[in-house]
């Protein structure tokens, strides 16, 4: 009777669901094969008032259920592979396959449906080193400053921004964020210092390409010292003028969050400091 009652509770959920129009936005996460993700929902956008709370396999598969008395339900095939947090309404997810590649999803209801959170999932067998990755950067200018787009690409994918210089101040005006290419690495295109920098990393490698904006614009060329370049390399470049330790403490950033020292490097590459 309780299995039925998941079922259709669950069946319930799928029929709305495809009618719902929630937030575009999702977490990616990328996990090595036979490891855990963690699927967290912020507790405060929980509304007090909510009869459901159910975490989905996107389309089909409900994983656990959640009920307003505190209780929770987990569906049978998912019993062993699922831990509940002490974020009351997060899960942890373990021994994940490539079947388990996907999009899972938070929806509660309360006076209506609502999406609240999205995790899309990639689970990887292995991890190759990332490939090359390409910068181009064009160039405008007037009388008081120099306008510079630049293409940031790698494995099929592009990342375009714009940035001005003037007064020998160059900054990012516009354009995409970080994107994730098909192979499930990280791309991001910034200003360092007085550099453009397109970077290409994930969990084992790290690779990228700068361009001088002095070279392009010398009238605003920027007076500290250069940012070091580095072209397919494993490590991250630091870089040790104390006028470019914020962007080089940024990039460290980036390549924390690509995983890489997640993944075993981490005494070797924090005593390369």
């Amino acid at each position: 009777v309780v299995a039925l009652h998941f079922d259709l509770v669950a069946l319930c959920f799928h029929l709305k669901y495809l009618y719902f129009t929630g937030i575009d936005a999702f977490t990616s996460v990328f996990v090595r094969k036979g490891g855990d993700v963690f699927l967290n929902v912020s507790e405060a956008a929980v509304p007090k008032d909510y009869h459901l709370l159910l975490w989905k396999f996107v389309p089909h598969d409900v994983l656990v259920a959640f009920f307003p008395s505190g209780k929770s339900s987990v569906r049978g095939v998912y019993v062993g592979r699922i831990d509940l947090l002490e974020n009351k309404h997060s899960i942890k997810l373990k021994n994940l396959q490539k079947s388990d590649s996907g999009l899972y999803t938070a929806i509660v209801t309360a006076t209506s449906e609502e999406v609240l959170a999205e995790h899309k999932v990639t689970v990887q067998a292995s991890v190759d080193p990332v490939g090359p990755v390409d910068l181009t950067v064009s160039m405008s200018s007037d009388s008081s400053s120099c306008n510079l787009t630049a293409t940031c690409t790698a494995d099929g994918t592009d990342i375009n921004s714009t940035f001005r210089c003037a007064a020998k101040t160059c900054l990012q005006e516009g354009g995409e964020g970080p994107k994730v290419t098909k192979s499930g690495a990280s791309l991001h295109l910034s200003l360092s210092c007085s550099s453009i920098v397109c970077n290409h990393s994930n969990q084992v490698s790290w690779t990228e390409k700068t361009t001088e904006i002095d070279h392009l614009c010398p009238k605003n060329a920027v007076k500290s010292e250069k940012s070091l370049q580095l072209v397919n390399t494993k490590l991250p470049p630091f870089i040790s003028s104390p006028m470019c330790m914020k962007k080089s403490l940024e990039r460290l950033i980036i390549f924390i969050k690509s995983g890489y020292f997640a993944n075993g490097h981490k005494e070797k590459n924090v005593s390369a400091l």
